[in-house]
């Protein structure tokens, strides 16, 4: 196991390191002991693709099949349910590429976090920040305790080769009723010599196994402590503002 890598199961597993979730939506994440609502944490753009398979988006049960690119964007970049996300990329190195929406400071601990879908162990896949790559075993996650709950499978007639292709070529339904376990791991930026308080701003993952059936459904970042703390700072001298008003 990496040094900076948690397993991300449920409260009961390990009350420093754990997801929340209502139904399949994730609603909160702790790491290195400090709770994060969905709100606080730090979300991704898909900035490069390269599929190993004509399954590529996984959506709700009985969902359209037809999906305009704010969709199939939204299935990674902006909503928190494992029962929706961008899956399988190939096993060549950079497949899947990734701006983080600010950049992210390396804090003691875990700094970002990923959920993936499996029916037994989750699979491997390597992640790549400055130039150095780590590669994230199965047995490195930790069990949510949720499942996806019969979502649904979006194919293309070909693997996509590019981030255009995923974004813009036909799609037509899968397999339906997928019934996985949603697993979690959150990943140390130290563990890529990232100095502490130094800021991350990208990186890239690819499926580490000959199947190459990684699911990343859900990807976030942590805000250092002290930006949260100015932010609920923020908010509440709003709502001071506001009742004097």
């Amino acid at each position: 196991m990496q040094a900076g890598t948690v397993a991300l199961g449920t409260s009961t597993d390990d009350t420093d390191n754990y997801g929340t979730f209502s139904a399949q939506t994730l609603s909160s994440v702790t790491l290195n002991g400090i709770t994060y609502d969905t709100s606080d944490l730090v979300q991704v753009t898909l900035t490069a693709w390269k599929g190993a398979s004509v399954g590529q988006f996984l959506q709700y049960n009985n969902g359209p099949v037809t999906l305009d690119e704010a969709a199939r964007r939204a299935f990674l970049e902006t909503d928190w349910s494992g029962n929706t996300g961008i899956i399988n990329p190939s096993t060549s190195a950079g497949s899947a590429g990734f701006n983080f929406n600010t950049p992210v400071k390396n804090i003691a601990g875990a700094d970002m976090f990923l959920y993936e879908i499996n029916s037994s162990t989750p699979d491997s896949f390597q992640i790549t920040i400055d130039g150095t790559t780590v590669n994230v075993t199965g047995a490195e996650y930790g069990n949510s305790g949720t499942s996806t709950a019969n979502a649904d499978v979006i194919n293309f007639s070909n693997a996509p080769s590019n981030l255009t292709n995923l974004l813009t070529n036909t799609t037509t339904s899968g397999s339906n009723n997928i019934n996985q376990t949603i697993h979690g791991v959150g990943i140390d930026f130290s563990d890529f010599g990232i100095a502490l308080g130094a800021t991350v701003s990208s990186f890239t993952l690819n499926s580490s196994s000959s199947g190459a059936t990684f699911d990343p459904v859900i990807i976030a970042a942590v805000p250092e402590p002290a930006s949260l703390w100015l932010l609920s700072l923020a908010a509440v001298a709003m709502v001071v503002v506001k009742r004097r008003k």
